[in-house]
């Protein structure tokens, strides 16, 4: 078998060499160009292209209400930092705008509402905030809330596809040097202990040691995705948009007409369920993801002709007293 470290063939250029060191990231150039043994990981982003996108001038931004912003946020109750990243774009570069980060502890978990929640309510007042990307898993309450304050929350699970995009914008930004980001030490050691572990699907971002805290990268991630992917809404209207859909969706049924319906551990839960036409958000009850439905509703879910299985395991006791009903019009939102 042949096999050497120099390229060979007759395409492989000095210009198409230049072109793949651009592309790939040095693990992939050596493994792929130069026959070389790699590891799945490396450096996420290598320290001296960060130190390039520091602008020592820049300083974080506290208010500005005709700044359009973009907002990611990295969520944990009790070990890892609780991160939150400001970002804003001028359709060429994206600008670190600012960022808090919250350590929690397995004795003092995070008061979200105190901390998150309220850091949300400052951005909303200060800034023209166009969207705040956070997963739902941990903060769906928190979600509620503020949708129904009229914030843009979109969900962005931390799925790998997900993560992969995510990872891989940030990376592109700060190696074209299209990120501008104002000097802060704890942030450039969250950059230099994040590094790049391969997938089928890409790569993205992860931690090498568990005392590495590296929430705020993947916050800064996912704000930076949501600048260069998304067109930005002029002034306020979106918060009215959101109001009204929020109203729409959360108005409540009469409180003896409620049904409590647990939500499977095994499924995904979905932000809201939709029954002929009338939308249920989640709430986290102690444990366990539930919707208040009307015992109409709930009989559609538990009783209809196509119902789920899981879900009726959940609530054996409410299905017992239910009535069967006819063909139901069940829809989960993810």
């Amino acid at each position: 078998m042949f096999w050497s470290h120099r390229p060979v063939a007759p395409w492989q250029t000095d210009a198409w060499l230049a072109q793949m060191r651009r592309s790939l990231r040095p693990n992939q150039y050596a493994r792929m160009i130069e026959c070389r043994w790699t590891t799945s990981e490396s450096a996420f982003i290598e320290i001296q292209l960060w130190d390039q996108c520091v602008d020592h001038g820049l300083q974080p931004v506290q208010s500005d209400r005709n700044l359009h912003v973009f907002v990611g946020v990295d969520a944990s109750l009790k070990r890892d930092s609780t991160a939150i990243v400001v970002v804003t774009t001028d359709g060429e570069r994206v600008r670190l705008v600012r960022h808090r980060v919250f350590q929690p502890s397995p004795d003092a978990p995070l008061d979200f509402e105190g901390t998150i929640e309220a850091e949300f309510i400052d951005l909303c007042n200060n800034f023209a905030v166009q969207e705040i990307r956070y997963d739902p898993w941990q903060l769906a309450s928190v979600a509620q809330r503020m949708i129904k304050r009229g914030a843009p929350m979109v969900e962005f699970p931390q799925t790998t596809s997900n993560l992969t995009d995510a990872s891989s914008n940030l990376y592109e930004l700060v190696k074209a040097n299209n990120l501008q980001a104002y000097a802060d030490e704890p942030l450039r050691t969250s950059i230099s202990q994040a590094i790049a572990v391969e997938t089928p699907r890409g790569w993205r971002i992860a931690k090498e040691k568990q005392k590495h805290k590296i929430d705020v990268v993947v916050s800064l991630a996912m704000a930076s995705l949501a600048a260069v992917k998304q067109e930005q809404i002029p002034g306020w209207g979106i918060f009215e948009h959101y109001r009204r859909a929020s109203e729409a969706a959360t108005t409540p049924p009469p409180v003896a007409d409620t049904v409590r319906i647990a939500w499977p551990k095994e499924q995904q839960v979905p932000s809201h369920l939709e029954v002929e036409g009338t939308s249920y958000l989640v709430e986290l009850d102690g444990a366990k993801f539930v919707f208040r439905v009307t015992r109409d509703h709930a009989r559609k879910l538990l009783k209809g002709p196509f119902p789920n299985a899981d879900l009726i395991s959940c609530n054996e006791d409410i299905a017992a007293d239910l009535d069967p009903s006819h063909v139901p019009s069940m829809r989960p939102s993810l």
